[in-house]
């Protein structure tokens, strides 16, 4: 089973759903997403880690359960930048980005790729997502 976790503060477009191929995609849970749309931004380093360990803890479920994970990671940055570095140390998942082109036609942005936060990871995700390429008609 392959799973794609979207740690981000809102849901999947249609063309990201259809850059998942046979991904099952996992949302966080009403209260998980509360905590993660709201991190406190006056906890320090070792506050943070303690913040995020009930996000770390689903995620690492999720992710033990299948043969391959995705997260995608975006929200607050030092959040962000927690769960990639913690990601890349247990080596459960592989944190991705969605890369966008902004002010097209009547959207504010256009889904354009999945691009691993870390670059040994480019073909990993090119394998398994098919690493999807600009369309011509987006580029600016």
């Amino acid at each position: 089973m392959r799973r794609f976790i979207n740690l981000t503060n809102h849901e999947l477009s249609p063309e990201q759903h259809a850059a998942l191929g046979d991904f099952e995609l996992c949302e966080l849970p009403r209260e998980l997403l509360r905590l993660w749309r709201n991190v406190d931004p006056r906890l320090d380093r070792i506050g943070l880690e303690a913040f995020l360990s009930p996000v770390r803890e689903w995620i690492n479920t999720r992710a033990k359960e299948a043969d391959h994970c995705v997260v995608l990671v975006h929200g607050e940055q030092s959040a962000v930048h927690a769960i990639v570095q913690w990601l890349d140390r247990t080596g459960i998942a592989v944190p991705v980005a969605a890369t966008t082109w902004r002010g097209l036609g009547n959207s504010p942005y256009r889904f354009v790729r999945w691009r691993p936060y870390l670059p040994r990871h480019q073909e990993i995700i090119e394998d398994l997502l098919g690493g999807k390429k600009p369309c011509k008609e987006n580029v600016v």
